[in-house]
Order: C-alpha cells, then sequence, then structure tokens
C-alpha cells in the first residue's frame, strides 16, 4: 500500500494529533478512545497524522491504521484486527499468531454460517423444497441432542483459543505496545462496525494495547439500533465500549481569531472560481460562507458544492467570475440550494408548488427587524413573494452604498418595479434542472 501523504495543516490539527498521542500513550485508561466528528471533518488526516506523529516519536511502539470501510467485506471482525497487528511483526512471530488465531477464528465463521442457516430454516422454511420440509419434520430428539453437544463442545473450544490468542497478543504488547486506530467506523456495515467494537471489549482489552476510533457517535448509535433491533438506547451501549470520548472542532485559532473549519476550506477553494481581488465578489463570499456556517455544512459537503459551482460552470459554458455581480450572487446561491437540496429535503417539485421551502435552508429568510440584511436573503424574498411593501425600509438603509453594484441593482428593484425584475425564481429552477440533467 502506497504511503499516504500528509495535505497541508490548514485547520491546525498537527496540535491535536500531538495531544492525543500523548494522552492514548500515557498510563491513563482512556483505551478505546472514540474520536467524535460529522462526516467530511477531517477524521482520516487526522488519523494519519496521529499515526505519523507515534510512528516517528515512539520506535518501541507498533502503530497500526485500518480503514474499517475498506475492511467489512469480511465477516469476522478478528480477521480484521489479528491480520492488522501479524502485518507488522517479523516472520516467525507472525507465523505463531496466525496459527494462535486460527482456531477462534474458525469458531467465528462456523457459528456465522450455522446462523445463516439457522436464519433461513426459521424464516424461510415455507419456500424451501418439499423433501427438506419433511426431512426437518422427521428430525429425531437424538439429533437435536447431537446438535446441541457439538455447540457446547465448540464453545469450550472456542473459549480455550480465544485466551491461548489473548495469551500470544499480551506477550506481544509486553515486547512493543500496540496502538491501533480505525478509521471509517462510522461507513462501514452497521454488522461489521458494532462487531469490531465487541471484539476490541472481548479479546484485545489488555494494558499494552490500545485503540483510537474515529467514526460519528451518532452513527455508531444508528448501527448498534440496526445490530440489535429493538435496542433503544444506542448511545449506553456503547458508553461499554468507549472509554474516552473527543469531539473534533469545528474551530480552530488564527492569528488570534476564531476561524471555523468549513468556511476556511471554502476560501482555500473559491478562488479557484471566482476573482478574489475583486471586492464586490469578495462580498459575495461573505454571504455564502455565512450559509455555510449557519447550517453546518461539513468540509466534504464544502467540495460536494465546488464541484457542483464547476459543474454548473461546464455544463452553461460560463464562467462565473465573468457574471455581472447580481447575477454571481444569486447563481451561488442557488447551486448552494441544489447542493443540499436533499439534505434538508427540498426538491424541485416542492420549490414549484411552495417556493417558501428554500427557508428550510437556515440564513435564507428575511427577517423584517434586521435593517440591512444580506443580499442573498433579498433575492430569496423575491423569490416567495411580490409583495416588497413591508420592507421599503430595509432598502433604505443602502442608500450609504452606492459604489456596490449589487445594492444598487437591488435598490432599483422598488416596489412598483418588481413585476419587471429578474424573475429570480425561473433562474432557481433553471439551475435544479441543469444540474439534475432535467
Amino acid at each position: 500500500m502506497s504511503e499516504y501523504i500528509l495535505p497541508n495543516d490548514d485547520f491546525q490539527r498537527e496540535n491535536i494529533a500531538i495531544n492525543i498521542a500523548k494522552i492514548i500513550l500515557s498510563d491513563n485508561d482512556v483505551s478505546p478512545m472514540l474520536i467524535n466528528g460529522d462526516w467530511g471533518t477531517g477524521k482520516t488526516v487526522l488519523a494519519h497524522r496521529i499515526q505519523k506523529k507515534i510512528s516517528k516519536n515512539e520506535s518501541d511502539v507498533r502503530c497500526i491504521y485500518i480503514n474499517a470501510f475498506q475492511e467489512d467485506h469480511v465477516d469476522n471482525a478478528l480477521i480484521t484486527l489479528v491480520s492488522a497487528v501479524a502485518k507488522t511483526l517479523p516472520n516467525k512471530e507472525k507465523v505463531n499468531l496466525l496459527e494462535k488465531a486460527k482456531p477462534a477464528i474458525r469458531f467465528g465463521l462456523s457459528t456465522i454460517a450455522k446462523g445463516v442457516v439457522s436464519h433461513v430454516l426459521r424464516t424461510d422454511s415455507d419456500s424451501l423444497a418439499e423433501e427438506y420440509t419433511d426431512m426437518l419434520k422427521e428430525m429425531s430428539g437424538k439429533t437435536i441432542d447431537y446438535a446441541i453437544d457439538n455447540m457446547l463442545e465448540d464453545h469450550i473450544k472456542s473459549e480455550e483459543s480465544i485466551e491461548g490468542l489473548k495469551s500470544m497478543l499480551k506477550a506481544l504488547s509486553e515486547k512493543n505496545k500496540i496502538i491501533i486506530i480505525i478509521d471509517e467506523l462510522d461507513r462501514c456495515n452497521p454488522y461489521f462496525a458494532i462487531d469490531l467494537v465487541e471484539k476490541i471489549k472481548y479479546v484485545f482489552d489488555m494494558d499494552g494495547i490500545k485503540f483510537i476510533l474515529l467514526a460519528n457517535s451518532s452513527q455508531l448509535e444508528a448501527s448498534i439500533k440496526n445490530r440489535y433491533g429493538g435496542l433503544k438506547h444506542g448511545a449506553q451501549y456503547l458508553e461499554k465500549f468507549i472509554k474516552y470520548t473527543i469531539d473534533l472542532p469545528i474551530f480552530f485559532l488564527e492569528n488570534g481569531n476564531d476561524r471555523e473549519v468549513s468556511s476556511h476550506h471554502f476560501d482555500k477553494l473559491i478562488p479557484e472560481i471566482i476573482n478574489i481581488y475583486d471586492s464586490t465578489q469578495r462580498k459575495i463570499i461573505i454571504e455564502i460562507k455565512e450559509l455555510i456556517i449557519s447550517n453546518s455544512i461539513s468540509l466534504r459537503e464544502v467540495e460536494n458544492y465546488i464541484r457542483n459551482i464547476k459543474i454548473y460552470q461546464l455544463l452553461s459554458d460560463r464562467e462565473l467570475k465573468k457574471d455581472l455581480p447580481i447575477i454571481l450572487l444569486y447563481k451561488l446561491t442557488f447551486i448552494f440550494i441544489y447542493t443540499f437540496s436533499q439534505k434538508f429535503e427540498i426538491s424541485l417539485r416542492g420549490i414549484k408548488e411552495n417556493s417558501s421551502i428554500i427557508y428550510k435552508i437556515k440564513g435564507l429568510e428575511l427577517d423584517k427587524n434586521n435593517k440591512k440584511p444580506q443580499l442573498n436573503q433579498l433575492i430569496c424574498h423575491a423569490i416567495t413573494n411580490y409583495r416588497w411593501d413591508d420592507f421599503d425600509g430595509q432598502y433604505e438603509s443602502y442608500n450609504d452604498s452606492k459604489d456596490d453594484e449589487i445594492l444598487k441593482e437591488i435598490h432599483r428593484m422598488s416596489p412598483n418595479e418588481m413585476r419587471g425584475s429578474p424573475n429570480y425564481k425561473a433562474q432557481l429552477l433553471s439551475v435544479f434542472s441543469t444540474l439534475s440533467f432535467i
């Protein structure tokens, strides 16, 4: 596998990585540790940063990275965990570990197989071929007793094999501490995610082996409910397996000021699209960043938004930075609405039937009490309401901004001229249609 190349530390995660490494390497009882963050908040980069920090500074520690999403095709999480440790060992120790693990893994796989058969026999017996149904009816009590005896014997052997595996792992970890970082737990199969967490508790719970898990805790709780059906309190069940939780911060300090991670990421990406040296275009970017912060848009979602802007430019055969400022403003706003329409349950049909549905996105609705609302709020109001009488005073608040092209355009939209103004609803529907390939 090629080495992971760390990107620039734009969000100042280096200090977080240093502190997490310090905590996990200490004698404090913090393992398994969960780093909690929403999807697309930079957990994977942080995981690799932690691994590199430990591997570089702690030569006697084996630090292992596992991508759970790439591993969830494996039925037994024990295979994933044991093989990850084995890869870091000299050949002789690797062979010994795998030999010790085989009986425990074999029992796990046979249990899965029996469970599948049991489920089929229990739930789908009506659809079995008639001869198999008759055979099941004729099974004697003796046959059932024999099956139970086998299961009990298998269980005893499993306990013995797991204890043998734990002894081997303990001996290895006494020579070199082992730290296992498991990423993408919130993206993998719910059954596999919970199997991993449970195997950590039942097989790897020892002083010399520590775990750092990276996931969205809400998603993990949902996986628990999925795995155990009627279980209502996923968070309480998760607490049995997680000893320490760190919430990944969404703000960082830059030159003494708080910066929001996602809006900062947007700042880094948007120069590819607009002219940041144009003062009017910079004002538009400030409004879009307000939407990003208000709606808790993640790093990955910001990248999706930028991607949609680029695709829109491609399909419309025009660079947005060449548009008039007011057109640039409404296009960026409408592409934002489109990008997050599914997240906020906004549909093309919904907009046609009741355009105020766009106000599910925070920061777009006009507030009467705000004497100087955002420009995109005025544009969105034009989509939902042709009567502006209640808002005349808000236009007057812009009278001093004669040099700003956007403000002058909006100021010219007096109530009497409103029906002659650009049809923003049609433009919004056009953006949806373009990006939806309709």
